[in-house]
């Protein structure tokens, strides 16, 4: 379920526009951020602080922005906002929306990708 997206320590979210709109959120354990981090920075991260949060940041974004240059190609308009760390406020807000996400494992560690889609509004017949 996606409770335990929940317990993740860092959750960062962007919202993507165009010919779909919907957003995504990655979370991030605390040490996950702090190896990210230290790899994109060049130094040895010892604690998440503003700098480390910027650089993750950052770093979603340029791979958002190349994704969505990629769809582009195939004739798919995404157009990226800027990532930011997701409240708990917003994270209720998402999780109340149809979502799908995926538990992805890799050597830094775990994380999760979650995808929020706006529920369509209901159309009325005009008579």
């Amino acid at each position: 379920g996606i409770d335990a997206r929940l317990t993740s320590e860092h959750v960062f979210s962007q919202e993507i526009s165009g010919d779909r709109k919907f957003h995504y959120a990655l979370g991030f354990s605390d040490a996950f951020v702090r190896v990210v981090a230290s790899r994109l920075l060049g130094n040895d991260c010892t604690e998440v602080d503003e700098m480390a949060l910027d650089a993750v940041a950052e770093f979603m974004n340029v791979v958002v922005g190349e994704a969505c240059r990629r769809f582009s190609t195939k004739n798919v308009r995404l157009n990226a906002g800027s990532p930011v760390v997701a409240t708990p406020e917003m994270m209720r807000t998402f999780i109340s929306q149809n979502c799908l996400s995926a538990e992805m494992r890799t050597d830094l560690g775990v994380f999760y990708v979650i995808l929020f889609f706006e529920r369509q509004a209901s159309l009325s017949r005009q008579g």
